[in-house]
């Protein structure tokens, strides 16, 4: 970090002396340079989809002309040229499922631009994946949809995902000796990357997350009243609508606005652009980060000297990318006669223009000149690295999807007036391979697991118990069902028999409407049938919680014929596949009064009261995959010869993986998907071992193994005599 701030202050000499230049071109560009009669023209045609109506829509189209008149400019005398023409819809009035289809149908759009949007971002990234039509991202920062889309080979993200604004929000706290932090952010996918990452990196930098906090539209008034009352030294907020924002520093000022010494409120990039500056906050100190253009490109000087002294909003200097590397694409397929309306030509030569040579110098290339000589050398097919307005335009080489790096600003407003202050940037420090777009982070913090017998004797085993638990239901939540089957089916080609397995699921995947593949499921595409010769017990929305309990102390009734028959010699395995909330693990949909209550830390004491009295287990081992699954797991601390582990700690999301376009949906968790591969490699994996495996294959959260003191020698006891009747 201090390496890349020494290197930007250097450079910052080299823009002062360009400046006259900068300006120079300002100055003389109000008028557009003609394009020569003569000249052979090839016209590309861009979509662009951003919020025309509120006052960003100005800024957007105003830097859509800059691009044209420097094409323009750059272009001037050559016999053949590239002329950039653009379509505008607001996103806020075009409904993406309605406009994507439209665009990728279409021959005559060579790449799409935008949304802002998240959630539209989504529904249009689909549409495009579907008509092979490059599409960029601009300003979409949300992890979930670039990784959903990255192997695709469409994707463009001109800007880091939020995974590395999360880090950098939780550093500048760091850097202030600021420890215990908080979290806000809405149920979106613009907030759930801040949910799904805050926790984690909180922890492995040392820091303490005391509370994670999402809203929806119908709760939001009273979570942020709420989250106020927090006992913290940093809150950091992600609201994305200027509503939201407002309710925001509404609720602060109401809380904090007499205190001398209220907690730090750190906003992230979207407060800008959602009207922070048109907010009145009184004199309260408000802080946070932006994307921004790499200042060592002098973009913003010139944008500042073009534009009354403004300031580029985040994501304006990306579209200007956008539409610079669309057009130089183009050329590019035109020099090699290739059509550049289809989309995969034009997108093997983004990949051209846009993965550098490690041996040559990038070039300033956002300029008039720049662009003048990015469009000789792809004349001569000479591929050299390109700087744009935002920075410098290196893509990942694994999937060619986001961009390698992203500069933020730091800045802070109070009394009505934004100042900055310096610049920020993650540099990649924490990944673990060259993809930026998978959601990989170097982990360093592991649980200590030691090597003492717990001198608990135990008797000879018998048999084992499974009750396999998959409590979500419905298409979206494919993957908890299809872990659960898969589980089934492990343990069936190891010996179980149907009548030592309590197979609970909801069976409503394998002849669901939205199935391409009827009468199967899979854990990820053309792999095994985890459905074949399955047979299921019972649906979770006939059963409550409390049912479970029941079923583990084998009181069979008229609503519970197969139930658990378990003695004081004979092993039970537990594996739970759904979705958690903090201190609950959620039962069906969780509305209701089923889904109200779930599976709670003083249910699971309750159930595993009742099996130590019945001696109903030898050994028990609960394997919990969900989010906060830690702050359930933790209930068997002090049970002997019981333990949990769990996919997250309690303030920690976990991970779905493997999207699949065909299926619309996640078809695994990166935890059971560690887990079975493991299992199958290595039946007779000690617990030590298995836990290392699981940490160091299971990114962005915490694997929780609770009660270890009081279950067994890890380096000696296996998960065998668990998988195994």
């Amino acid at each position: 970090m201090n390496r890349l701030l020494h290197n930007l202050l250097h450079i910052l000499c080299a823009i002062v002396a360009a400046v006259t230049t900068l300006v120079a071109m300002a100055a003389c560009s109000d008028d557009a340079a003609p394009t020569a009669p003569e000249a052979d023209v090839l016209e590309v045609k861009v979509a662009v989809v951003l919020p025309l109506s509120d006052e960003t829509g100005a800024r957007w189209r105003r830097v859509a002309d800059l691009v044209q008149d420097h094409l323009a400019r750059a272009q001037q005398g050559r016999e053949r040229q590239v002329r950039l023409s653009i379509e505008w819809y607001d996103e806020t009035t075009n409904s993406m499922a309605t406009l994507g289809p439209q665009l990728a149908d279409r021959d005559d759009i060579a790449a799409v631009i935008g949304p802002r949007s998240a959630s539209r971002a989504d529904t249009l990234a689909y549409a495009c994946m579907v008509g092979h039509v490059p599409l960029f991202f601009p300003a979409i920062t949300s992890e979930e949809v670039v990784r959903r889309y990255a192997s695709y080979g469409f994707l463009w993200s001109l800007t880091e995902t939020d995974v590395t604004q999360c880090e950098l929000l939780l550093l500048k706290a760091q850097a202030s000796d600021l420890k215990n932090i908080a979290l806000l952010a809405p149920d979106d996918l613009y907030g759930r990357t801040f949910y799904n990452w805050f926790a984690f990196q909180a922890t492995e930098l040392g820091l303490n997350p005391v509370d994670v906090k999402i809203y929806t539209p119908d709760n939001r008034d009273a979570t942020i009243a709420d989250f106020m009352q927090t006992n913290c030294d940093v809150m950091i907020c992600a609201p994305e609508s200027r509503s939201d924002l407002e309710a925001v520093l509404r609720a602060y000022n109401r809380r904090y606005g007499d205190e001398l010494l209220p907690p730090a409120l750190f906003l992230t990039d979207a407060a800008l652009t959602a009207g922070l500056l048109h907010i009145d906050n009184s004199d309260v100190l408000i802080e946070g980060l932006a994307a921004c253009p790499d200042p060592t490109t002098g973009f913003s000087i010139y944008y500042a000297q073009r534009f009354d002294g403004d300031s580029p909003l985040p994501g304006e200097a990306q579209l200007y990318d956008a539409l610079m590397l669309t057009t130089l694409a183009a050329a590019d397929c035109r020099a090699r006669d290739e059509n550049p309306y289809s989309g995969d030509y034009l997108t093997a030569a983004l990949r051209r223009l846009t993965v550098p040579e490690s041996n040559r110098a990038a070039s300033l290339t956002w300029t008039e000149a720049g662009m003048a000589a990015a469009l000789d050398r792809i004349e001569r097919a000479d591929y050299r690295p390109l700087t744009g307005a935002s920075g410098s335009l290196a893509f990942d080489e694994d999937n060619y999807t986001s961009i390698l790096q992203t500069i933020y600003t730091e800045w802070f407003q109070v009394g009505g007036k934004l100042y900055t202050t310096g610049y920020r940037s993650s540099a990649g420090n924490h990944r673990v391979s060259s993809s930026v777009a998978a959601w990989n982070w170097k982990k360093t913090i592991e649980q200590s697991i030691e090597d003492k017998p717990t001198g608990i004797v135990y008797p000879a085993r018998q048999t084992t118990w499974a009750v396999l638990v998959a409590p979500a239901t419905g298409w979206e939540n494919y993957r908890f069902q299809a872990n659960v089957l898969d589980m089934y089916q492990l343990l069936r080609s190891r010996g179980f028999d149907d009548d030592h397995i309590i197979l609970i699921a909801e069976d409503d995947l394998a002849n669901n409407p939205r199935n391409p593949n009827p009468g199967t499921v899979y854990t990820e595409a053309w792999g095994q049938d985890v459905y074949a010769d399955v047979h299921i017990d019972y649906a979770p929305t006939s059963l409550t919680p409390d049912d479970l309990a029941d079923i583990l102390t084998g009181q069979a009734g008229f609503r519970l014929p197969e139930v658990v028959h378990a003695g004081p010699q004979d092993n039970v395995l537990v594996f739970w596949c759904g979705h958690g909330v903090e201190g609950r693990l959620v039962w069906t949909d969780d509305s209701g009064s089923q889904g109200s209550r779930g599976l709670t830390p003083q249910r699971l004491r309750a159930a595993l009261d009742r099996m130590a009295k019945a001696n109903a287990y030898r050994k028990m081992l609960w394997i919990v995959e969900a989010c906060h699954a830690g702050s359930v797991t933790e209930a068997v601390e002090g049970y002997p010869g019981v333990m949990a582990i769990a996919s997250s700690g309690a303030q920690e999301s976990s991970k779905a993986t493997g999207w699949d376009k065909t299926y619309g949906t996640y078809m695994s968790n990166v935890f059971v998907r560690t887990l079975m591969r493991e299992l199958r490699r290595s039946p007779a994996i000690d617990f030590r071992t298995l836990y290392y495996d699981l940490s160091r294959g299971t990114m962005a959260s915490h694997i929780q193994m609770n009660n270890a003191a009081l279950f067994d020698n890890l380096y000696l006891s296996t998960i065998e005599e668990f998988i195994t009747p």
